[in-house]
């Protein structure tokens, strides 16, 4: 649902090239300009994320000037891995050190946003921690050779994960993308009193994976991976039962026949681990997360691109 009352006597002004931005602006408010920005990113000596991006959104809504009946909004991500900013990578091998470093880590996405008129001015920034599955070089080098990695923070989006970067998050799904949008209604309506619909903003937010959501539509369609566990290497030990994010992901049995395409052929189905002889991954169920490959400490658990 889009904005609702708006109010025509004001125009919303986008200070941002990004498609994503546009693309999510749009869900709540029909109409509004979009103005690229050209400014000056570098940043200033001993400056932390957070000064950054506030510093950055406000130049880029100070590059001209605002009309009395206009509203301009602009925006700014980065990347905060061990309190070291990354932005948009510079090269293919600037991309390629990035997301080897992100690689089975945790990192932060922080957007900062400048909302500014005629008369006033209001910066503010929110934070969204991404945990990353770990990447081979040669997923790496496949997902860069798709050349979508120039134009964003970290090199990569979250809305295009088809190679499964992503394990899970905690924050703001639309912060990830580039405009953090339930925190920018907040605002647009306590500061001008705009009557914004927020249902198509809350249903992204709620369908992305976080951490042990439960019964989540898969979001990885068409499957671009499929993972499987070794029952030879497999010493049932419950690490990945324990931290499974859905309860048939992952399933125990004390009889287990498969075939060479590991199909079941027979089985007898357990719920008690101390009768578990064998764990057995139900693909119907999987998101491909790639918990269970994280927590498996004999490397049991494999994954394999369809």
């Amino acid at each position: 649902m889009l904005l609702i009352n708006y109010m025509n006597e004001r125009k919303i002004n986008l200070v941002s090239s990004s498609p994503r931005r546009k693309e999510l602006l749009s869900k709540i408010i029909p109409t509004f300009t979009v103005s690229p920005h050209k400014i000056s990113e570098d940043m200033l000596k001993n400056e932390d994320g957070l000064s950054y991006v506030k510093r950055i959104v406000s130049k880029k809504a100070n590059q001209q000037n605002v009309k009395a009946d206009e509203i301009l909004i602009s925006a700014d991500t980065i990347i905060l891995f061990n309190n070291t900013i990354i932005g948009k990578p510079t090269s293919y091998e600037d991309a390629k050190r990035i997301l080897s470093l992100l690689s089975n880590n945790k990192h932060e996405v922080i957007t900062g946003v400048c909302i500014k008129d005629h008369q006033k001015e209001y910066v503010f920034s929110v934070k969204t921690q991404v945990f990353f599955n770990s990447m081979s070089e040669d997923l790496i080098e496949e997902y860069l050779d798709k050349e979508i990695y120039a134009d964003k923070a970290g090199g990569y989006g979250i809305q295009q994960d088809d190679f499964n970067f992503i394990k899970y998050i905690k924050g703001s799904y639309t912060n990830v993308m580039g405009l953090p949008m339930k925190e920018l209604i907040d605002h647009l309506e306590n500061l001008y009193q705009l009557h914004v619909s927020s249902d198509e903003i809350e249903s992204l937010e709620l369908d992305y994976p976080k951490k042990y959501k439960k019964n989540e539509e898969k979001r990885n369609q068409p499957y671009k991976y499929s993972f499987q566990i070794d029952q030879d290497k497999c010493i049932t030990c419950d690490w990945c039962m324990k931290e499974k994010p859905h309860d048939d992901c992952i399933l125990m049995f004390n009889e287990l026949k498969l075939d060479e395409e590991n199909n079941i052929i027979s089985s007898k189905k357990t719920e008690r681990f101390r009768e578990a002889k064998h764990i057995w991954i139900n693909s119907d169920d999987c998101t491909r997360c790639g918990i269970c490959m994280q927590v498996c400490p004999v490397n049991a658990i494999s994954r394999t691109r369809n």
